[in-house]
């Protein structure tokens, strides 16, 4: 036995070696060829192929990170803390995500990130670049190679900032109205229920037509006179803050109300999350909302249940344990630099304002977590106004 695990860990050294000693358009041919997951780690994980400004060599994460700082995201983000660490997630799924199962014959975009088609398009740069540069020696084809996945890089981050922008508007989405044998397409409040939204356009909107012009507009204008059009208001680094403004009687605070009493906090949570799948981050968007729904219900039996499985819930859906954190992590603690993970902004946003709902939020065990964004919403007031 002692001498199969030696043999074993030395297979394995050496299969590691192997990467190590491998060129940067071998590494990335074996990711999009063979969707090569250790040789995507080996370029992810050890290779310092980027250079922010002349500076020291850095992994690719670490470059998208410094990239955050610069003039051209940041004005295309609108100064948007969390529009850019939205453009960050893309920018890293685009070059990380490498999806099971999938035909490597045909790589194409899809609404999924897939590292492999981003990859591909390095590869297509390359070889017109040596085709051009036949007699080129290796080191000066490696230099070459970086900076031509550096540039690749850059490019799409700037595509990813552009892309964060259009969605960053996370307080409505569309919703499809399906009546009277068409279609009318609105934007509504993210905090109304799925379910919930076609029983209010029932109740409020007269006489609804699909063919009649102006329709849309018509319908649209009902929906902001009497639901308000909602602003969102940032949880990230820069902005932890909720609003005073007590919401409990307004409409949209009703309807939640009666949803979460029918079906409970869990899948309410669970449906809305689903609903809005566009506005998730890419790698919890892979998931689809089937699973994503199953993932959070299980997040809440868990937490009712007081223990937390968090290590086994990533690896049962999929998700690396960095994304589980930054989604659903129990252990963020307030007064960190750490934005609180994206489920518990959201549960905060949609519960905390409302009285009625702190005992519903205990008994599902997520109140520990909004408290701890609560308390850290109060603290920031009282620096910034000693710091005023």
């Amino acid at each position: 036995m002692d001498n199969y695990k030696i043999g074993t860990q030395s297979a394995r050294d050496a299969q590691a070696l192997s990467y190590q000693s491998m060129a940067l358009t071998e590494l990335v041919e074996r990711i999009v060829r063979s969707s090569d997951r250790l040789a995507l780690g080996e370029l992810h994980d050890h290779r310092t192929l980027f250079r922010f400004r002349g500076g020291r060599p850095m992994l690719l994460a670490e470059f998208v990170e410094a990239l955050r700082s610069t003039s051209l995201p940041v004005a295309i983000t609108g100064h948007s803390h969390d529009v850019l660490e939205r453009a960050y997630d893309i920018t890293i799924d685009k070059f990380t995500s490498l999806p099971e199962n999938l035909d490597i014959a045909v790589i194409q975009k899809t609404t999924s990130p897939d590292c492999r088609y981003y990859f591909q398009a390095f590869l297509q740069l390359m070889i017109k670049w040596i085709q051009d540069n036949p007699a080129m020696i290796p080191l000066k084809k490696e230099i070459k190679a970086a900076q031509i996945l550096q540039h690749l890089v850059v490019r799409h981050f700037r595509f990813s900032c552009m892309e964060a922008k259009r969605s960053s508007n996370l307080s409505r989405s569309r919703y499809t109205w399906h009546v009277n044998g068409g279609l009318i397409y609105v934007q509504m409040p993210n905090q109304i229920p799925g379910r919930q939204r076609r029983i209010w356009l029932d109740a409020n909107v007269e006489n609804p037509d699909p063919t009649r012009p102006d329709e849309k507009r018509r319908v649209q204008e009902i929906i902001d006179e009497r639901l308000g059009v909602p602003k969102h208001e940032s949880l990230g680094d820069n902005e932890y803050q909720l609003s005073h403004q007590d919401t409990s009687n307004t409409p949209i605070a009703s309807l939640i109300q009666e949803e979460i009493n029918v079906h409970g906090l869990a899948k309410v949570v669970a449906g809305e999350k689903a609903e809005n799948l566009h506005s998730q981050r890419p790698a919890i968007q892979s998931l689809g909302r089937t699973k994503l729904k199953k993932l959070i219900l299980r997040i809440f039996e868990n937490l009712s249940e007081g223990h937390h499985a968090e290590n086994k819930l990533a690896d049962e859906f999929g998700l690396s344990k960095a994304t589980y954190s930054r989604f659903a992590g129990s252990q963020w603690k307030g007064g960190s630099a750490v934005k609180p993970p994206d489920l518990w902004t959201n549960v905060a946003l949609t519960l905390a304002r409302h009285e009625t709902f702190m005992e519903t939020a205990k008994e599902a065990g997520v109140w520990k977590n909004i408290e701890r964004i609560l308390q850290e919403s109060q603290s920031t007031r009282v620096r910034r106004r000693t710091d005023v």
